[in-house]
């Protein structure tokens, strides 16, 4: 059974259903039951609270039988109906978010998804290539159906006005916004156990990062980690390499003083670069857009 990247059965028509995104005259194909519910619910929040979503382009995309740009055999989330994309043709693929919206914009936009309780992602806030249109899940139905409940207090009908943010809904988003971040530095494996290392990336889990120490040896690091050992290569007081010599330093002390420049030797400063290599790598490694 072909299956999207997360992991959602694909293209099968049968499985979708077009209808109206709430609030507006715009007919989107999404897949049947809450996971394009909560699209649907979460197009109408962007119409209502972020920018109008315009009638008159056809550029809103929701199911579409076709794999990931830029790969010739991962299958997009669009082809299971999981995925939609908004005014498309002001906001294209690999553009910075803050090209096309406006600070308020952005943080509403990270307003709305958070309080899908990771089941949305936004593709503007992917870490490699922007995806500024584009929504889509990366939680299972069970919790789309779950998230769905609490947002539209039990019920989902496509002629509901839906609801306005409120000092509750405020608290989970905050809660929610602070999770991912703490996920972010420190690698905590938070989230669905059922999901493999990658959905842990794409719902906002970060479980650490494998670096390759040599000899066969590897380790996991967070981002706190790296930056904590770059820091340390940077401020920390290190022995001297060069035979003989008993001084200590650091590669600060280098920076200002000439004689240190000219007599220490060199290893301290490709340690740092190595380190920071490191880091950008991995930035460098996180999931593209679907």
């Amino acid at each position: 059974m072909a299956t999207s990247q997360n992991g959602y059965s694909a293209n099968d028509i049968n499985a979708t259903e077009s209808a109206l995104i709430p609030g507006t005259s715009i007919k989107v194909r999404l897949r049947k039951g809450p996971a394009g519910q909560l699209l649907r619910w979460v197009a109408s929040q962007f119409d209502k609270r972020v920018e109008d979503i315009d009638p008159g382009q056809l550029d809103d995309w929701g199911y579409a039988e076709r794999t990931i740009r830029g790969s010739s055999t991962e299958l997009s989330n669009h082809a299971s109906g999981t995925a939609i994309d908004l005014n498309a043709t002001r906001h294209p693929l690999g553009t910075n978010p803050s090209a096309n919206f406006s600070a308020a914009q952005i943080r509403t936009i990270r307003e709305i998804v958070a309080l899908t309780e990771g089941c949305v992602r936004w593709g503007g806030d992917y870490v490699g290539r922007k995806d500024p249109m584009h929504f889509e899940i990366v939680r299972g139905e069970a919790d789309c159906a779950r998230v769905l409940a609490k947002l539209t207090n039990g019920s989902y009908d496509e002629g509901d006005d839906m609801f306005e943010p409120t000092d509750r809904n405020r608290m989970i988003w905050q809660e929610q916004a602070l999770r991912t971040i703490i996920n972010q530095l420190t690698g905590d494996p938070e989230g669905d156990p059922s999901f493999n290392a990658q959905m842990k990336w794409q719902g906002g889990n970060f479980p650490g990062w494998r670096i390759d120490l040599g000899n066969g040896q590897s380790v996991n690091l967070s981002l706190v980690d790296m930056l904590r050992q770059v820091f340390t290569a940077l401020l920390g007081y290190q022995k001297s390499r060069i035979a003989g010599d008993n001084n200590i330093t650091k590669v600060v002390d280098l920076a200002f003083d000439q004689a240190k420049w000219e007599f220490e030797d060199k290893a301290a400063i490709r340690e740092l670069r190595d380190k920071l290599d490191q880091v950008l790598a991995k930035l460098d490694d996180a999931p593209t857009a679907a």
